[in-house]
């Protein structure tokens, strides 16, 4: 059936309408079984959209392909989909892709530039997804990646390697995540400018040792506070800021040989001089706090 450009309405140049029914039915509306053979620089699109749009009105959409079938049978469909991309490559081939999206040529003003682009799909089903990779191959993504919910993997803890594809937020950064930061220098740490830094040193110090510092600021601010270390929400030392370090008082454990060599700092009450003990084991091999002054 031939349109009219005439027509002002929903315009169809080509429509089939037939009833398909039988045993065991497989069926193509459109099939390409061309043989195609070149002497020369080659190249063939079984189907190439390239409609041209003019004018001073507001288009709806344009849609190079649209794909929307319906079913109506209470019947199980095996699988529903609007693309499948499953060749057969006897040569050579330099880049296979299953789907190719490039960026739109032409002057004219976009807002939004999305290369693929899927709708909310937790609304039926049991499993949803927008992206679905299956097997083992690995995904690639030459930019950041950003999200707005949940990283999860399956396991419940992430496997394999995080490798640099590019920095994130200070240079040489491998990977971000809520300030913590894996560092192609620094080794492993947390900073932001109004936190602690802590840092896992992935640098040898003098004498191959690591180095697990504390500093109070990110590296860029320095805050000039004290470092407190709790236990439980209750404080139990801290490393002040002009180099002294401050043992808190508590309640003093038994001295046993799990608290072996612990220094514990008694608060005296009043008229009551403070003590500086340590848990010693002595040549009796009896476990007991000595004052130290």
């Amino acid at each position: 059936m031939l349109g009219s450009n005439a027509l002002s309405v929903i315009n169809k140049t080509i429509v089939t309408a037939r009833a398909i029914s039988g045993a065991d039915v497989f069926h193509d509306m459109y099939r390409d079984e061309s043989t195609f053979t070149s002497t020369g620089t080659g190249a063939y699109a079984s189907y190439d959209s390239q409609p041209t749009f003019s004018g001073t009105i507001n288009y709806n959409h344009f849609h190079g392909f649209q794909a929307r079938g319906i079913y109506s049978g209470s019947g199980t469909v095996g699988t529903f989909a609007g693309f499948t991309f499953s060749p057969a490559i006897n040569g050579p081939a330099t880049n296979v892709f299953g789907v190719r999206i490039s960026p739109p040529t032409g002057v004219g003003a976009i807002n939004n530039l999305v290369g693929f682009s899927c709708d909310d799909f937790a609304v039926r089903g049991t499993a949803n997804y927008c992206v679905y990779s299956n097997g083992s191959a690995p995904s690639f993504f030459g930019g950041s990646l950003q999200t707005g919910g949940s990283v999860t993997a399956n396991s419940g803890t992430v496997q394999g390697n995080i490798v640099k594809s590019n920095t994130n937020s200070e240079a040489g950064t491998f990977f971000n995540v809520g300030g913590f930061l894996l560092h192609g220098t620094n080794g492993l740490y947390y900073a932001n400018t109004t936190a602690a830094q802590i840092l896992i040193n992935n640098t040898a110090e003098a004498g191959g040792a690591r180095t697990v510092s504390i500093s109070s600021g990110d590296g860029a601010t320095k805050l000039g506070g004290a470092i407190n270390l709790s236990v439980d929400g209750a404080e139990r030392a801290r490393v002040m800021a002009d180099g002294g370090i401050a043992i808190r008082t508590g309640t003093k454990p038994t001295c046993d040989a799990a608290h072996r060599g612990v220094l514990y700092y008694v608060a005296g009450a009043t008229d009551v001089a403070d003590t500086f003990e340590a848990c010693r084991k002595d040549a009796s091999n009896v476990y007991a706090w000595a004052s130290l002054f």
